[in-house]
């Protein structure tokens, strides 16, 4: 036993499970980044296998504290990262197992006390005769493990087995003509006044509203509805008003009587008042498929492919849902039973209430792109007597009961929010206290004896006068070497009249046109100019017995001469001395010599170890 304490205690072993953590998070990164966030909780993070890893991190860090007798005031600093890092396990283990999080929809004006969970369930219900069983779990599925969920539930002597074998993400329905057995299906693309164009899926004994009119596709007639049936395997259709028909190929058109049947066929458009529809095709024997559209960038409800078994009885059922959804139930019987299947989201009860009173979006001037956008809610919490009112926007959190409400985003006619809630206040207050201790772990490793950062402190003392020696010559040989290049440059002479002059009304005109910043922001040119020329000089605006304006606009129409005019502020005497310049400012040529310089000796130092020129350096601006 003391053998097997020693090794799983022992610093080789704690080095062993940091590497290994380090492969597993560099791992999650790589799968995150082309699967996606649930894929990495699935393979990785929500892994028996990495809780296992983390909880031995834990155990060798606090045996190794006992075992070196860390809490001594001689390794103060070492103690306080090894407590940091069990604090952090323990907040990432409360956030991981009791805590959880969602989002609240709220339009405004209404009133919300649930939110929906962050994490995904699959709901079933076997019902027989006057019994029932209900199982309910969550589910991480990805790509990476689509046969991972398995469950299975007893009702009576019956027993029923549930087994995904295939998930589809931004899963989009597909109608296609089966060999087998299948349902009569249509699909309709309509049109209403200034609405755009709407495509509806039509299974045989199904209806919809669509527009002002109910479309029945199906052998019962419904009054005042547009209905369509098979009659002798052709489509017609009996309505409720006039049809006006559009030959698609360029034909006359007919007119269909109201309350009497018409064939109903491909190819032509059906005008009934405002409400326009084609038929766009006609499935006999059609089977829904799913298959993913547009990958990960698109948000649609995923699909997961069970394939359930009870006795001789199996069949396949795809169910709809996921994260962020609350999917629809799907039926079917297996067995003699009712088994009633659900993959979505779950409402959370909250034990306070959230009123949308206003929201509020702002953008940034001449443009679409949001500057901010914030809530203002109020707080309704009867049992503690609370009715007050926040703002809820970026950076600006409405804490209530350990709860944490944060802005997350908006409808898109700009009438509803969508707050993230969070419910983490202990782990979030953990790992709080373990990167405090970190740090103050950091800070105390600079001023205790006998760690790194002290034996690094003693070596750099101990430097020898060699090395000094050493960079005075590199530095006074770069000097040399440049020094013709220097030379070359001080010939020529800047003179202030020859720089041509801008009129100072015109420069005035040119300031106040406006442009727009990276960020979104319009400004006028002014303060471009402004902000450029005190940046370059140092903080005059202005020079030559010119503004702002005149010199930027000077640089633009006559960059040459002012290539030569001292205007770059140069605060280091040593860069002076490089650059060859006496008084406080240097021009944009002054730096061009300094790099040319700066190549030149790259390529001598190139040339003594015999390799070719190789690509040229650059200048540090520093």
């Amino acid at each position: 036993m003391k053998k097997i304490s020693n090794i799983l205690f022992s610093m080789p072993t704690m080095g062993f499970l940091m590497l290994l953590f380090a492969v597993a998070i560099a791992t999650a990164t790589f799968i995150e980044n082309d699967f996606g966030t649930v894929a990495s909780k699935a393979v990785v993070y929500n892994t028996t296998w990495f809780n296992v890893l983390l909880f031995l991190l834990a155990v060798n860090l606090f045996a190794n504290i006992i075992k070196f007798k860390m809490w001594k005031p001689k390794k103060l600093a070492i103690f306080m990262f090894h407590i940091a890092f069990i604090i952090i396990l323990l907040g990432s283990a409360i956030t991981r197992f009791i805590s959880y999080e969602g989002t609240m929809h709220i339009r405004e004006g209404d009133t919300s006390s649930t939110m929906l969970s962050d994490k995904a369930f699959v709901d079933i219900k076997v019902v027989e005769n006057d019994e029932e069983i209900d199982a309910s779990d969550d589910i991480l599925i990805s790509l990476l493990n689509q046969h991972s969920y398995g469950k299975s539930v007893k009702l009576g002597d019956k027993k029923f087995e549930f087994n995904s074998v295939q998930y589809i993400p931004n899963a989009s329905e597909v109608i296609t003509e089966s060999n087998d057995e299948g349902d009569p299906y249509i699909i309709l693309v309509t049109s209403q006044g200034m609405s755009g164009r709407q495509t509806y899926y039509f299974k045989y004994n199904e209806n919809k509203q669509v527009g002002n009119y109910l479309i029945n596709f199906g052998n019962a007639v419904i009054d005042n509805a547009v209905n369509i049936k098979i009659k002798n395997g052709q489509l017609t259709v009996n309505p409720p008003d006039t049809i006006i028909t559009l030959a698609m190929s360029g034909e006359a058109g007919d007119t269909l009587l109201k309350n009497e049947w018409h064939n109903f066929s491909k190819g032509f458009l059906y005008r009934i008042k405002d409400l326009n529809m084609v038929l766009s095709n006609y499935y006999e024997n059609g089977k829904i498929t799913y298959e993913t559209y547009g990958g990960k960038d698109y948000n649609m409800m995923d699909a997961i492919v069970i394939e359930a078994s009870s006795g001789d009885d199996k069949k396949t059922v795809t169910i709809r849902g996921g994260k962020g959804y609350k999917g629809a139930t799907t039926h079917m019987e297996l067995n003699g039973a009712d088994v009633y299947l659900t993959y979505g989201s779950k409402d959370i009860s909250l034990p306070f209430s959230i009123k949308v009173l206003d929201f509020q979006l702002d953008r940034y001037p001449g443009s679409n792109s949001p500057s901010s956008y914030a809530s203002e809610v109020m707080l309704i919490d009867k049992e503690q007597g609370i009715n007050e009112q926040h703002r809820i926007f970026m950076n600006n959190v409405l804490n209530h009961r350990g709860f944490r409400l944060f802005q997350s985003s908006y409808d898109a006619d700009e009438k509803g929010t969508i707050l993230s809630v969070n419910h983490d206040y202990w782990g979030t207050t953990f790992t709080y206290i373990g990167y405090f201790l970190m740090s103050l772990g950091m800070v105390l490793a600079l001023f205790v004896g006998k760690t790194r950062f002290a034996k690094l402190g003693e070596s750099i003392k101990k430097s020898t006068s060699a090395t000094k020696t050493l960079t005075a010559i590199l530095i006074s040989t770069g000097m040399l070497l440049s020094a013709q290049s220097f030379a070359q440059h001080s010939g020529s002479k800047f003179n202030a009249d020859d720089i041509p002059l801008i009129d100072r009304q015109h420069a005035e005109e040119f300031g106040k046109l406006m442009i727009q910043s990276e960020g979104g922001r319009l400004k006028p040119v002014n303060t471009l100019s402004s902000e450029v020329v005190r940046k370059l000089t140092g903080g005059k605006n202005g020079m030559f017995g010119m503004n702002s304006d005149q010199m930027l606009l000077g640089m633009m129409s006559s960059p040459m001469y002012w290539q030569t005019a001292p205007i770059i502020k140069v605060k280091h005497d040593d860069i002076k001395k490089l650059l060859g310049v006496k008084g406080k400012y240097a021009s944009y040529l002054d730096f061009v010599d300094m790099e040319q310089g700066s190549y030149k000796l790259g390529d001598v130092v190139n040339m003594a170890y015999k390799k070719k020129p190789s690509k040229r350096g650059t200048f540090d601006k520093d």
